[in-house]
Parts: structure tokens; C-alpha cells; sequence
């Protein structure tokens, strides 16, 4: 999945991507598709947002839909809330199913991949509502190690910053 958002700021002061990077971003020529989202972190951007009531009310179905709703979630635990809210949580033995549902048109439940940041392509109508509902945790030991004692560190933040651009 692929995600653009108007309001850069988050990407420069929270993930350390440089401003130069924003203004000049990677374009391929001969893409067929157009990689437009709407990327959802209301928990970074005012933190009067009530993740309980952005959950109910994204989570819900809506039988006139026509355009993808994902939510990337860190864990099954956190996707857990979604589910109990109306939203589907794709699992190992169902995830081509969803993703083949998003595809062909059957968008009016939102679906949450747990714990998946990259090898899943959602182009177009597929997936226009993109919900980061937290940032990865990190895979290893060793990442989830760096992550508790340098919670504020450059390095943490680019290794994120990675796991998401791979989105």
C-alpha cells in the first residue's frame, strides 16, 4: 500500500525525514496508478482525538462504501478493539481472501492487518482510507530492546519511519 497526505509535518518532525525529501520525493514515470490515501493518525495530530471514538465510528460497516478502508495495527491485541467495533481482522489463512475482497469491489466492512506493514499492494479504490493506528513495534529483541531504552531516539524513529515507507 502506498499512501500520500497534504500535511507533511508529522513525517518531518516525528519520523526525522528530512524536509528536502518531502519537497523532492521519489516519482517513477511510468507508474499506471496514482498512489493517492487518505492516511488517518488522529492520535499525533490533536491529542484531544479519542482513539475509542475514531474506532467506532471508521470501524463501523457501511454497505455504500466504495472505496477500501485499512487499518494497519501493530498487534492482534490492538486489532482486537476494531474487531469488537465492526471491523474485520485478516488473519494468516483468510489475508489473500481480503485482500482479494478490497480489489474486487467488496470494501463495506474496514479491514485491519495486525502486525503486517509491507508486501501487500492496495492500488487505487482499493485502499483510499489508510489508519495507522500505531506505529510497528519492533520485530527482534534486540529492536524491541533499542525501542524501551531509546524510545526517543533518531535511530528508533528512522527504523520506523523504514517499516512505514515500506507500506
Amino acid at each position: 500500500m502506498s499512501a500520500t497526505t497534504n500535511n507533511d509535518a508529522f513525517f518531518v518532525k516525528n519520523l526525522g525525514i528530512s524536509p528536502e525529501t518531502i519537497r523532492n520525493p521519489l516519482v517513477y514515470s511510468k507508474e499506471k496508478w496514482s498512489g493517492e490515501k487518505l492516511i488517518i493518525i488522529p492520535y499525533q495530530i490533536d491529542e484531544q482525538l479519542d482513539r475509542t471514538a475514531i474506532v467506532n465510528w471508521l470501524a463501523q460497516e457501511v454497505e455504500t462504501r466504495k472505496v477500501g478502508a485499512v487499518v494497519l495495527s501493530p498487534s492482534f491485541s490492538d486489532a482486537g478493539f476494531w474487531e469488537r467495533c465492526g471491523a474485520i481482522v485478516a488473519t494468516t489463512s483468510d489475508l489473500s481472501d481480503r485482500i482479494d475482497d478490497l480489489k474486487n469491489g467488496i470494501r463495506k466492512k474496514t479491514i485491519v492487518f495486525a502486525n503486517r506493514y509491507d508486501g501487500i499492494d492496495l492500488p487505487d479504490d482499493s485502499c483510499r482510507i489508510l489508519i495507522l493506528d500505531n506505529i510497528p513495534y519492533g520485530q527482534t529483541l534486540e529492536d524491541k530492546y533499542f525501542e524501551d531504552v531509546r524510545s526517543n531516539s533518531q535511530l528508533i524513529n528512522i527504523k520506523v519511519a523504514q517499516k512505514l515507507n515500506k507500506v
